[in-house]
């Protein structure tokens, strides 16, 4: 239900899409809960050319560069 409620930004190619969410749950003042146990699959990530493009460290720095701008935040 939570995710219903927020807009997924496309802005984001690789990495930070979860912290962009995890922002817009704050900015609704709902409480966050962190679980070491929990495990996140992203099967996409096991295909070839996605594995290749995802670990360029391009991409990684240009979705922190603009998760910091949106947000405001230094990471």
């Amino acid at each position: 239900e939570a995710y219903n409620q927020i807009k997924i930004d496309e802005n984001y190619f690789v990495g930070y899409e979860d912290l962009d969410m995890m922002m817009q749950f704050k900015q609704k003042n709902w409480k966050l809960a962190y679980s070491p146990k929990a495990v996140a699959e992203h099967y996409p990530t096991r295909s070839g050319k996605y594995t290749l493009i995802r670990h360029k460290t391009k991409y990684k720095l240009e979705a922190k560069n603009y998760f910091e701008k949106k947000w405001g935040i230094l990471t």
